[in-house]
């Protein structure tokens, strides 16, 4: 067995006397012992069918907000699904596990997402948010995308693009808000206006999520106020959070797209909407959710449930410290097995096609999702 270069050089640990952390990229640890070892069978931990990961921190270097640094690292996994269902085909999913390196604990963390979406031509787009769905949204301004600085825009019935939060309430939605300064930033991030006032919405109202209705409704919106299209940036916030030394916070989004070419601009902006509720649902009932996801052999140990080998040949061993439900679907979410199985180790057998498939495992206590590769 000669492991490919992406499994060989997987960096699931770091050098402690280095000040960094020992266990860093999730990892599939078969024989549970701790170690990284590809040559023994242990194998990255990625979601989707192609993934990538990439670790980042703000000890080295100048902030990019001008700050000073947190101690925080970010582990990010990006990842897509090779679906027939093209809503799920276009949908590109974030995992983002926060950590804090640092002595200090912080009592009123916020994590947030800045866009400059420019879909297509930068300078006629608009922007939405749906505070129900956790969606913030971009849609064409006007009906007819002609591209720019070299690059062919999408023409007619242009289509519409977004940020999800998948495992976490959106707190807040504000757009083209200048901001220049720290305490500024983090007042947007809470849903208030740069200088620490309340936004207020077209009809009167205090709200912290701006343009929170549809362009082809009656709601609040920027066709509403009769914006001109333009070039359009956006932060996303979350609610804060008690963040102490040591711990870590994890988030899950997609970055959502939707074009019918038979619909207007507007439209297809309501149409990204109805993606959001499918790939909410999708996100519900067959991915791994944040807090589920392995690392190594201590949250092994605390999920009670071990699935190897991995890749199998069709037959592989449930070990599980109580009675539970297994369930099998393929990457279009359909139940391909189901069978109960009781304490202890159990042996499932299957009749299926080489390939990835998801796994479910219920209990009286905990569900936990896995993935298994079958290959002949």
């Amino acid at each position: 067995y000669v492991p490919a270069g992406a499994i060989a050089n997987w960096p699931a640990h770091g050098d402690p006397g280095e000040g960094v952390a020992e266990i860093l990229a999730p990892f599939v640890d078969v024989n549970t012992n701790g170690v990284y070892e590809p040559m023994s069978g242990d194998y990255p931990y990625i979601q989707g069918d192609k993934a990538a990961f990439i670790i980042l921190n703000d000890e080295n270097g100048t902030h990019p907000s001008g700050s000073d640094s947190l101690g925080v690292e970010l582990h990010v996994m990006a990842y897509q699904f090779d679906s027939a269902d093209e809503n799920i085909a276009n949908t590109t999913f974030f995992n983002v596990k926060v950590f804090n390196r640092r002595g200090t604990s912080f009592t009123d963390f916020r994590f947030g997402l800045f866009t400059d979406f420019d879909l297509g031509s930068f300078n006629d787009d608009m922007i939405g948010c749906d505070s129900a769905r956790n969606v913030m949204y971009v849609y064409n301004g006007i009906n007819n995308d002609p591209g720019g600085m070299g690059q062919p825009g999408y023409g007619a019935n242009p289509p519409s693009a977004g940020v999800m939060l998948l495992s976490e309430n959106m707190a807040s939605c504000l757009t083209n808000t200048a901001v220049t300064t720290v305490p500024q930033l983090f007042n947007v991030l809470g849903g208030l206006m740069p200088d620490g006032s309340p936004m207020i919405s077209g009809p009167g109202f205090i709200t912290k999520f701006q343009f929170n209705g549809s362009p082809t409704g009656a709601g609040w919106s920027e066709v509403s106020e009769s914006n001109p299209p333009g070039d359009r940036r956006s932060i996303l916030g979350t609610a804060g959070t008690v963040l102490n030394s040591g711990d870590s916070q994890c988030y899950d989004f997609a970055v959502l797209y939707k074009r019918d070419t038979t619909k207007t601009n507007f439209e297809n902006a309501d149409e990204l909407l109805t993606v959001a509720d499918l790939i909410q649902t999708y996100y519900d009932d067959h991915l791994q959710h944040c807090d589920q996801i392995t690392v190594g052999l201590q949250e092994q140990q605390e999920r009670q449930v071990l699935i190897y080998p991995n890749p199998s040949g069709g037959t592989f061993h449930v070990r599980c410290d109580e009675a539970f439900e297994i369930t099998l679907y393929d990457l279009n979410g359909q139940v391909i097995y189901s069978e109960s199985g009781q304490s202890g180790d159990n042996l499932v057998h299957l009749d299926i096609t080489s390939g990835l498939y998801l796994v479910k495992i219920t209990t009286t206590t905990n569900t936990w999702f896995d993935k298994i590769q079958v290959i002949y």
